[in-house]
């Protein structure tokens, strides 16, 4: 594995996803309807990993969505290497 190519990604439908299905996805438009906004974020740094969470509206399909993100220090860096969200009912 090719180290551009080791991310890991949950859509909130729970399909998993490939770093090339999510960069296709946000180009043509269909992961998010307009531009996303990131709410009530929270980051904490471990060393060389980060870890983010918090809430994503514009998410085509969901009101709003939880999510967890994973971000690798590479070459003085963050790299995005994971990444789950997770459907929010009721808006929560």
């Amino acid at each position: 594995m090719r180290r551009n190519d080791d991310y890991l990604g949950a859509t909130p439908a729970g399909q998993a996803q490939t770093k090339q299905q999510f960069i296709d996805a946000v180009t043509a438009g269909v992961l998010f309807a307009g531009k996303a906004e990131m709410m009530d974020r929270k980051v904490r740094i471990y060393g060389d990993t980060a870890v983010s969470t918090g809430f994503v509206t514009g998410v085509v399909g969901v009101d709003k969505s939880r999510y967890i993100r994973v971000y690798v220090k590479r070459n003085n860096k963050w790299r995005l290497v994971a990444s789950q969200g997770t459907r929010v009912e009721g808006g929560q």
